[in-house]
């Protein structure tokens, strides 16, 4: 089930819906990066479980998923599986 709380950002990246809910005030491995299909089912959630601090802001690039953290790591998300491919320290 998608988080109770309000939607921040959302991109359409081919036929993924990709949804960024707000994180504040909860804990830092919050799951706040979603994606969802046409129907709404959700397909995967990047950071439920795996201990990867909050995601603060996502963006898109050339058909590819890029998301980036409260501390400022610039994870690249596989679009099929919500996995992070490769990271890169933006601060």
């Amino acid at each position: 089930m998608l988080p109770q709380r309000p939607i921040s950002q959302t991109l359409q990246v081919c036929d993924v819906k990709i949804l960024l809910f707000e994180t504040s005030g909860n804990s830092p491995c919050t799951d706040s990066l979603w994606a969802i299909d046409g129907s709404d089912n959700i397909l995967w959630c990047a950071n439920k479980g795996n201990g990867i601090e909050q995601y603060v802001a996502i963006d898109e690039a050339g058909g590819n998923l890029f998301a980036t953290t409260f501390s400022g790591w610039r994870h690249q998300i596989d679009m099929q599986t919500g996995s992070v491919i490769e990271q890169r320290f933006t601060k």
